[in-house]
């Protein structure tokens, strides 16, 4: 072997040892200060924000307080009504009774077109799909409650809320079965 076969051997050995300390130390694992790595993953809160994860048990951190109505409760003026989820089957035949059923469900009450980031007031409808909600007179909608669960939205028209009166509405609910 040449003097320059052994010079070019012992470079190639050279690097090639320089590159394994180098892997080596940058697959070493970290050391372990005592510190808690939390998984990036979200809960829902029901007023619709999301928290993360904290400390020391990576437990959820707590969803914030529910600020209290900006609207005034009312006891002689609301809205009752119930909520009904259809159509409950997939080819309607004339003759054929198909009625929509009554669905149990958080819903939301709110002013048309609002851009606030929380509703008005959340509630929910019974096992019989009833609901009834003092409020004051104005202009509203319902609809799906953030942890309502559903695939598909439930939603008024938008309706008015008369003093000394409660106005009778229907939630529709679509079940997505075409």
């Amino acid at each position: 072997m040449t003097p320059l076969h052994k010079s070019i051997l012992i470079i190639v050995l050279l690097a090639v040892a320089g590159i394994g300390l180098a892997a080596y130390t940058k697959i070493q694992p970290p050391i372990d200060d005592g510190g808690i790595a939390c998984t990036a993953d979200a809960k829902i809160c029901p007023d619709g924000s999301g928290v993360g994860r904290v400390g020391p048990n990576c437990e959820f951190a707590p969803c914030p307080e529910p600020t209290p109505s900006p609207v005034p409760i009312s006891q002689g003026s609301g809205v009752r009504g119930i909520v009904l989820s259809g159509p409950q089957c997939p080819v309607m035949q004339v003759g054929v009774p198909c009625p929509d059923k009554p669905l149990q469900t958080s819903l939301t009450i709110d002013m048309p077109n609002s851009e606030r980031l929380s509703p008005l007031r959340n509630f929910s409808s019974d096992k019989e799909g009833k609901f009834s909600i003092a409020i004051s007179p104005g202009t509203y909608t319902i609809s799906t409650g953030a942890d309502s669960g559903l695939m598909f939205p439930c939603h008024t028209e938008p309706f008015v809320v008369s003093a000394n009166a409660y106005t009778n509405v229907t939630v529709s609910c679509d079940t997505g079965i075409r």
